[in-house]
């Protein structure tokens, strides 16, 4: 099988390294599999990047650009639109000639919806988030539930104005959604419940297959070592947090876990911060209430996961979550997980057995999940065992390889 797979970059986000080690994970089980990203930061030689990095971000640029015709509020989660042609692209695919093409993220100008009507290959699409069956968001926004309802004049919200570039974006998904049979894979059953519910995708087949990850990799290593690598106090509980653009994006949870950690009630001297992810706040910003370490951004695997081995526990106070893959990464690293009990997360993280689920969006039972993890030595160490053990039997890259095969020759069958 010669597979071809799409995805807006190779390392950039979380569904780009999803994308990178599933594909990682397929060549080394034999399959005959390239990728073609818009933007390469890797190096694997069968990842083929079309645009330099100037390019990549004007391409992203004038695809947003008609979002200023659509007068949303600023709060608003991120959006695309899926418009601008992308010949480079199209000659790539066509060059390949794959007997079947795996879409991930594909925004960022990227792929044009319009580019699904060209390919004649099956195709496979695994929904990072909830794009695919929303218009033109990336997230439900403030219980919008349009993608339930579909797109209508009548259930536009009232503060919103100018062009209805949601409605518009849903209705070129859903032409050419009618013209392919496409099988969608989610990480979660939540994502699964979510896309069901959607007029776009309601019945249409789907698979929940959990993002993978290589365990030899992200493993445990001994603590005062990884700390001693990293330049980290042997002497301190160390809490961490992180994720890509962890600062800008609300979603990731960074103002809750600051209420937290403000509601911690743990000493100063007995209690220290890692965060990577993000810079340190600017001046004049509110800091952290406990002395914290700015480890930045984190491509290498092999240092994250020194890091993951180094914390006591690790936070991901994310409100959604198509998955999780920091969750799923700490915990195999054996570091504990405290989360809000939401979204993707529920599939990785076991209450009070790998880590504690919040009640959402409590930043003092965040806290209290902090405290649990910490508080007992004994129960850390089962926290800390039973954490590796569920990645390595739920999500160890091996398996879910298998679980894409079966998927890939179903679907050409």
């Amino acid at each position: 099988m010669k597979l071809l797979s799409l995805s807006a970059s190779d390392l950039s986000g979380g569904a780009a390294v999803a994308a990178t080690r599933l594909h990682l994970g397929l060549k080394a089980d034999g399959m005959d599999s390239t990728l073609i990203v818009g933007e390469k930061m890797g190096g694997d030689p069968d990842t083929i990047g079309l645009d330099n990095n100037l390019t990549f971000s004007l391409r992203r640029n004038l695809d947003l650009a008609p979002l200023k015709l659509d007068q949303a509020p600023e709060s608003i989660s991120y959006r695309s639109l899926a418009w601008l042609p992308n010949k480079k692209l199209e000659r790539a695919i066509a060059a390949r000639n794959p007997d079947l093409i795996h879409l991930h993220w594909t925004q960022n100008g990227f792929m044009p919806l319009s580019l699904l009507d060209k390919l004649t290959a099956p195709l496979v699409w695994t929904f990072h988030d909830l794009w695919p069956v929303c218009g033109a968001l990336h997230h439900e926004y403030q219980n919008d539930l349009r993608y339930h309802e579909g797109y209508t004049a009548a259930n536009r919200p009232r503060s919103r104005r100018g062009l209805d570039l949601d409605r518009r974006v849903a209705l070129r998904k859903e032409k050419a959604y009618k013209e392919h049979n496409i099988e969608a894979i989610v990480p979660s059953h939540w994502m699964a419940e979510q896309v069901r519910k959607s007029s776009l995708w309601r019945d249409r087949p789907l698979t929940v297959i959990p993002i993978g990850l290589d365990t030899q990799i992200f493993k445990p290593l001994q603590k005062a070592a990884a700390r001693d690598l990293l330049n980290l106090p042997a002497d301190k509980k160390l809490i961490l947090f992180g994720a890509m653009y962890a600062g800008s994006d609300k979603n990731k949870g960074y103002h809750q876990l600051r209420e937290a950690l403000e509601q911690l009630n743990l000493s100063k001297d007995e209690i220290e911060l890692a965060v990577f992810g993000m810079s340190a706040p600017a001046e004049g910003e509110s800091p952290l209430p406990y002395p914290a370490h700015w480890m930045g951004v984190l491509r290498d695997q092999f240092t994250l996961a020194a890091l993951y081995s180094a914390a006591d526990v690790m936070v991901v106070p994310s409100l959604q979550e198509s998955f999780g893959q920091t969750a799923s990464e700490a915990l195999s690293c054996g570091t504990p997980v405290v989360a809000f009990d939401t979204s993707g997360l529920k599939d990785i993280v076991d209450h009070e057995q790998n880590g504690y689920l919040a009640e959402p969006f409590e930043p003092s039972d965040l806290a209290e999940g902090i405290r649990f993890v910490l508080a007992d030595t004994a129960r850390y160490e089962t926290l800390c065992e039973n954490a590796r053990e569920k990645v390595v039997s739920t999500f160890s890259l091996p398996q879910v390889v298998k679980k894409h095969r079966e998927v890939y020759e179903k679907h050409l069958a």
